[in-house]
């Protein structure tokens, strides 16, 4: 539950909820680990040795009691996905209860939800459009037969490469769409279990690493960039990009090395 794109592939690949957490684990540790030598080494210039305490967000709290429930309903919300996922009940039950609890203990709903970014949504929901076209084209049957018959059974190579191409694909139609047409390319069913894992497995480092790439790369890009400027901050494309296209590729190259050697060796 992690990102939207992560659901949309458990769900379509059945894939058990803890079970991704397992597999995930090390190629995020080893992404994790690549983008903050790679961005410290960038910023060290400008990471400052010392802050002011008066910058502290403690200090900016304003509704104490809601951030303590905010983190209970996280925590039962991330616990109780894994018994959902065990019981066959749709993970978005539990993100709804969640997010119903949220609202009625908020002190403006009305006034939150006046904040939402719903021209993110439209701009989203007319990607995922553009995306349906192509897969009713026969876009997305051509080329899965295309991509295994260079494959093979190559799952080290189809992991890295399979990464490489949905990350990139990302920043053409943004990560969400992209993750549906990939998903409709990818479950192919002359796969074997190995082969079908790294599929599955590939496209959530893709879609999650690729949005680093440019700012509407993915849906949180979009909300990221928004928010920063209420608070008087922005970045140009080129110097997003800039840090994207030196650390991006790095990143994603660890994670889906990691995993094809988690896949050939467990």
């Amino acid at each position: 539950i992690g990102n939207l794109t992560n659901i949309l592939i458990g769900d379509s690949f059945r894939l058990d909820y803890f079970g991704f957490t397992g597999y995930m684990l090390l190629p995020t540790l080893a992404a994790g680990l690549v983008n903050y030598y790679l961005l410290k080494r960038i910023f060290r210039r400008h990471i400052p040795a010392r802050f002011d305490e008066r910058d502290n967000g403690r200090v900016q709290i304003k509704n104490k009691q809601l951030v303590v429930l905010g983190v209970g309903v996280l925590a039962a919300v991330i616990v109780l996905g894994g018994v959902a996922n065990y019981y066959d009940i749709p993970i978005s039950a539990v993100t709804l209860s969640g997010a119903v609890i949220l609202m009625i203990f908020e002190r403006s709903p009305v006034q939150r939800l006046k904040r939402v970014s719903w021209n993110v949504v439209m701009f989203v929901i007319g990607l995922f459009i553009v995306v349906k076209g192509l897969e009713e084209s026969g876009f997305a049957g051509y080329a899965g037969e295309v991509l295994f018959a260079n494959l093979g059974d190559n799952v080290m190579a189809a992991t890295i490469l399979v990464s490489l191409i949905s990350a990139f694909m990302c920043n053409l139609v943004n990560n969400i769409p992209m993750t549906a047409m990939m998903l409709s390319i990818l479950q192919h069913p002359g796969l074997s279990p190995d082969m079908n894992t790294a599929m599955a497995y590939s496209l959530v480092i893709g879609s999650n690493l690729g949005a680093n790439f440019t700012t509407f790369g993915a849906l949180v890009g979009i909300l990221w960039l928004e928010s920063a400027k209420r608070y008087g901050w922005s970045t140009t494309m080129t110097d997003f990009l800039k840090i994207g296209l030196f650390v991006t590729p790095v990143a994603i190259l660890a994670s889906s090395i990691v995993l094809a050697v988690e896949i050939l060796l467990f």
